[in-house]
């Protein structure tokens, strides 16, 4: 049965453990027969967890210190017009490519940077830190908006629950 590569970007803010969950499911995909690769497409970031199969840093590099919405905006704008990076992108002969982007919801929907998801994703993992929503409800509504403007399947995902306690978890998910 074949099909083509599926590429799924994880969009959130700094520190929400985008690069952990691309490492972990990147692992998790392997272990089970597909063929996986982790691009990085955080053009700040200046360590990694995995070895990348693609580097946006090859082609655009910002300092840490400027994480700045119009910088990212630029880049991520700038990478959805480039076709050497859009052809890179999709050369691979995988069954997963997981694209670890940094950035989050208003990157996206509030500027031409939702073309850089449009032209090289199929769909969008929106990571959110486990304090950052107290309601499912609200999650769904996220996740309707974002598919609707963005025009890709968008799926809301809470990261590290495990840190929550257990009588919150509850109360978040009844």
């Amino acid at each position: 049965m074949g099909f083509s590569v599926k590429r799924i970007a994880l969009i959130g803010l700094e520190g929400v453990g985008k690069s952990t969950l691309a490492y972990t499911f990147n692992l998790f995909l392997k272990k089970r027969g597909f063929s996986t690769g982790v691009a990085n497409m955080d053009v700040c970031c200046k360590h990694l967890l995995y070895r990348p199969c693609f580097d946006l840093r090859k082609y655009y590099s910002l300092p840490r210190h400027a994480r700045e919405f119009s910088e990212l905006r630029k880049a991520y704008a700038s990478a959805a017009e480039n076709n050497k990076v859009l052809r890179e992108l999709s050369d691979f002969n995988l069954d997963f490519l997981l694209l670890d982007a940094n950035g989050a919801l208003d990157l996206f929907l509030l500027s031409n940077a939702k073309s850089f998801l449009q032209e090289t994703s199929d769909v969008v993992l929106h990571v959110f830190d486990n304090n950052f929503f107290n309601e499912v409800s609200l999650l769904k509504n996220a996740s309707g908006l974002q598919s609707r403007e963005i025009g890709l399947p968008t799926i809301c995902v809470v990261n590290k629950i495990d840190l929550i306690k257990r009588t919150r978890q509850a109360k978040l998910f009844q």
